[in-house]
């Protein structure tokens, strides 16, 4: 006897068991664990399939045989060796969901002595495929997006889903845990990361030697600048200078002829004053009724007159010879 749970397989029909072979019937969702007792004709049947340890595949044992099918979701991980399209090697560390198909034939789980090892096999062959639409740049750029359109693409595994269909299971959902990158593709990525980084170093030393230089054209052309500028300015300087200079060599002159004018102005009026002042003595003479021609003609007089008419210029011009 045998009691059940309400997850296990439902199953029906009985044509292709062996002789006074049964497959415990599935109770309901609703129903509660039931006993169930075979007559006396008849025997519960024992499956016997392959399982998973870690990553790899254990054969069938007699001793793990059961009678009960769960339709639970199962987890089966996997390790498949891909060879991508550039020739190198990767693993990559698939977890499997998977479930029963309900309702499940008794045919169908009967088609097939161990649908777990098939399915297992079918999913390592769709690793020999995948690596078509795997390249070295996606893995070595690390493009989580385009890695798991690949790997967690339940599409990708066409022959891992088509067994799994053939022996009556669903493949749920497929996840990548792990991608194991091979010896030789490490390598390759690590040289072309060690290249790419000494190319890197190599652009930002050329950039900074063409900063450098770029700083100092920059400076002679500033150097060149201020020694144009500060030349412009001597000549600017020595133009206003000179300008300067000859303006106040100008106003000199002009303040000299100004004072010469006043100097010549003074002299004329000095002797325009003492021309009066002979002019004024003569007057005054000859209002004292005294005969000029004898007061010029005497000896004293003519002394006097003399000194007079040399005080006045115009005179001295006149009388004098």
């Amino acid at each position: 006897a045998r009691s059940r749970s309400a997850s296990t397989v439902c199953t029906a029909g009985m044509n292709d068991l062996h002789e006074k072979e049964i497959v415990i019937p599935a109770a309901s969702a609703s129903s509660r664990a039931r006993l169930f007792v075979p007559s006396p004709n008849e025997q519960v049947h024992s499956f016997s399939w392959s399982h998973i340890v870690g990553r790899k595949l254990l054969g069938p044992d007699p001793s793990s045989s059961f009678q009960v099918l769960s339709t639970s979701e199962q987890p089966m991980n996997i390790s498949l060796k891909v060879r991508t399209a550039d020739g190198f090697e990767v693993g990559a560390d698939l977890h499997v969901e998977f479930d029963m198909t309900a309702p499940v034939g008794v045919e169908t789980l009967l088609k097939f002595n161990d649908p777990i090892a098939r399915i297992y096999h079918a999913f390592l062959a769709d690793g020999r495929s995948i690596g078509d639409s795997l390249t070295v740049q996606m893995i070595r750029d690390g493009k989580h997006t385009d890695l798991d359109a690949i790997f967690c693409n339940k599409g990708t595994y066409k022959e891992g889903s088509k067994t799994a269909k053939e022996c009556g299971f669903n493949i749920i959902a497929v996840r990548l845990t792990d991608l194991i990158i091979g010896r030789e593709l490490k390598e390759l990525i690590t040289n072309e990361k060690d290249s790419a980084n000494r190319t890197q170093m190599e652009l930002q030393e050329k950039n900074q030697r063409r900063e450098i230089h770029k700083l100092e054209m920059e400076d002679k052309r500033n150097s060149v600048e201020e020694e144009a500028e500060l030349k412009r300015m001597k000549l600017a300087s020595d133009d206003q200078l000179d300008r300067e200079t000859h303006e106040m060599k100008l106003a000199s002159l002009e303040r000299k002829l100004v004072l010469e004018m006043h100097t010549a102005q003074a002299e004329n009026e000095k002797a325009k004053m003492k021309d009066n002042d002979v002019l004024a003595f003569l007057e005054n003479v000859k209002k004292l009724d005294v005969d000029m021609t004898k007061f010029l003609t005497s000896a004293a007089g003519s002394s006097d007159v003399l000194d007079t008419i040399n005080i006045a210029d115009f005179l001295k011009k006149r009388f004098v010879k």
